[in-house]
């Protein structure tokens, strides 16, 4: 008897976009369970619309597929950044209307830049906050989910996810 949901049994595909404004490159694509590949850092100004998305879909015997994307944005791709779990910032309301509040976990200050972006990767607002807690308007995006990127110095926190409603 064998288990058709072992991982040699499912298809893998990956691929990775150059989003560019409203288009995409392929740059990379592949069908092995595990792959790498060497993202170049993009050159970025401000609210440009670079981004790359990383996409992965596994699809099992029957056909039955399931699939994820992640948007890495091209600041922070240096060589200098440290990737940090963003689990010291905390978001309220979440979905909201007009106003996100921001607080820090530990109650610290520290400068730092934000960017707000699509699901595409389309950065669509960013800004700076010298102290926290802190508002951010989001009155003006349309209603749909965001990321929320946060920087200081080298530092580059896990994007956090919000719904405009």
């Amino acid at each position: 008897m064998t288990d058709q949901e072992q991982p040699d049994n499912l298809q893998y595909y990956w691929e990775i976009k150059l989003s560019h404004n409203d288009h995409f490159h392929i740059e990379f694509s592949d069908d092995r369970p595990r792959t790498s590949v060497s993202l170049p850092a993009l050159p970025s100004t401000s609210l440009d619309s670079h981004a790359y998305v990383i996409y992965l879909e596994v699809t099992d015997p029957l056909g039955l597929k399931g699939f994820d994307a992640i948007n890495i944005m091209p600041d922070f791709l240096s060589s200098t950044s440290v990737v940090e779990p963003a689990q010291q910032f905390f978001l309220y309301p979440n979905p909201t209307a007009e106003v996100l509040n921001v607080q820090l976990m530990e109650n610290t200050k520290m400068p730092t830049s934000w960017l707000i972006t699509d699901f595409f990767g389309r950065a669509l607002k960013e800004g700076s906050c010298q102290t926290f807690p802190w508002q951010l308007n989001v009155s003006d995006l349309t209603q749909g989910s965001y990321l929320l990127y946060f920087s200081h110095r080298e530092k580059i926190f896990t994007p956090l996810r919000f719904i405009k409603w």
